[in-house]
C-alpha cells in the first residue's frame, strides 16, 4: 500500500499478490468497485484497476487533495 500528496493531489495504490480475477467477470456482480470508481470520480478523481487470475490485483487512486473536484 502506497499514499502519496504531491502537487495538489492524492494518490492511492494498494497491490497484492493474491489469485487476482476476471475483471470483466466481477462487472456488475456487486457494488465494491463500482462503489470505489463512483466515489472517486464524484472527488473529481480517477481509479484503475488491474488484475489477472493467479497474478494478482492492483488499484490505483488518484483525486484533488482539497477534496474538490478538477
Amino acid at each position: 500500500m502506497r499514499i502519496e500528496r504531491a502537487d495538489g493531489w492524492i494518490s492511492l495504490e494498494v497491490c497484492d499478490d493474491g489469485v487476482g480475477f476476471e475483471l470483466l467477470e466481477r462487472v456488475g456482480n456487486g457494488t465494491g468497485i463500482g462503489s470505489m470508481r463512483e466515489r472517486t470520480e464524484l472527488l473529481g478523481g480517477t481509479l484503475d484497476l488491474v488484475s489477472r487470475p493467479g497474478g494478482g490485483t492492483a488499484i490505483s487512486v488518484r483525486f484533488p487533495a482539497n477534496g474538490t473536484p478538477a
